[in-house]
């Protein structure tokens, strides 16, 4: 064997070694950007999933503090119309706050009394709300109204066991 021939062979024995280690190399690296892209999302998702969920809180209080409020006055929406503009006028989010019965009393914070024109109890927010004990949250939809994005979360309001009325709230998801 001649020395060209060794130094060709030795030659080959070396870029095969050097692209085996840049093979690895690029292995090891796709494999740790993979697994750090992978965790950072994992930590922005979990940090905006605490946000949303405080948020989300935040409004399901609201609709409690107006079951509440209903409660006191036994479901008298004369009493309470006051207060109840009160809570949804504190909150630029909240963009309806209205009061359904089981008599077909509408009444809107915005749009005012609108029994006659729409049953609330036609509605999924009023029939969630009428069969828990809890604050319910009704699925994303789409305000007929303007168009937004919204969230209605409702409460019933009882007295004695007996259903009185159903709160709801509308949260437009416009600053999420």
């Amino acid at each position: 064997m001649t020395i060209r021939t060794k130094l060709l062979l030795m030659g080959a024995v070396m870029a095969i070694l050097v692209g085996i280690i840049c093979a690895i190399g690029y292995h090891e690296s796709k494999t740790a950007l993979e697994e750090s892209t992978s965790s950072e999302i994992t930590a922005t998702v979990d940090v905006e999933a605490a946000t949303l969920n405080g948020w989300l809180l935040e409004k399901k209080q609201q609709a409690q503090s107006a079951a509440d409020l209903l409660t006191a006055m036994d479901g008298n929406p004369m009493q309470g119309d006051h207060s109840l503009l009160s809570l949804a006028s504190s909150d630029k989010e909240v963009i309806e706050f209205s009061r359904g019965s089981e008599d077909g009393t509408f009444l809107c914070w915005v749009d005012g009394d609108i029994t006659g024109e729409i049953d609330p109890r036609t509605r999924d927010w009023y029939k969630k709300a009428a069969v828990s004990d809890g604050v319910v949250f009704s699925e994303v939809y789409k305000n007929a109204a303007d168009g937004a994005i919204i969230v209605t979360v409702s409460k019933a309001v009882r007295k004695d066991g007996e259903l009185l009325a159903v709160i709801g709230a509308d949260i437009t998801l416009d600053s999420l």
